[in-house]
């Protein structure tokens, strides 16, 4: 499913920003986008404002649109970050 193929019901700031998110991430190698996450997960435990729940809930989302391999290196990676 392509992001302009998903539903928002009305939801058009989140889905502008889901768009804006990939745009810039889409060239981004997998390394690249896990090293991405390491990064914002300690600068949010660094700031007080990591919110586990929250990109859980995130990772959920995306995980129709991420290889199988991607989303369990993602979720063990959050795992031994929490």
């Amino acid at each position: 499913m392509k992001l302009s193929e998903m539903k928002f019901d009305g939801h058009e700031k989140q889905k502008t920003k889901i768009e804006d998110d990939y745009m810039k991430l889409k060239d981004l190698s997998q390394e690249e986008l896990m090293q991405k996450l390491v990064n914002e997960i300690s600068k949010q435990k660094a700031n007080g404002t990591f919110n586990y729940d929250g990109i859980l809930n995130a990772i959920e989302r995306m995980k129709i649109y991420l290889p199988k391999q991607a989303y369990d290196n993602i979720i063990n990676i959050l795992e031994k970050l929490k």
